[in-house]
């Protein structure tokens, strides 16, 4: 497993964790501003385990093709639009 994947799966996880709570909240009849609080929470983590597992991507497979001097450079413009786009 690569540290892209271990580092989503942590992410994932901890998203199932406060989705948990969300739903808990909900059967509470907890206060609406709480809740939607924690759902956005929720879609922070997932946001941030879509950008590892693409980054992941990125590297093993869209860097070999790139070409000229500035690889590095081209990668991280690639997963900047991505970022913005996701948000």
């Amino acid at each position: 497993m690569s540290n892209n994947e271990r580092k989503a799966l942590k992410l994932l996880k901890t998203a199932a964790q406060h989705l948990r709570k969300v739903l808990k909240m909900v059967e509470q009849r907890r206060y609406y501003l709480d809740i939607i609080h924690e759902s956005q929470v929720v879609q922070k983590y997932l946001r941030m385990s879509d950008e590892e597992i693409l980054s992941g991507h990125l590297k093993r497979c869209v860097k070999k093709i790139l070409g000229g001097e500035n690889k590095d450079q081209q990668f991280q413009e690639m997963l900047l639009i991505f970022k913005k786009g996701h948000r």
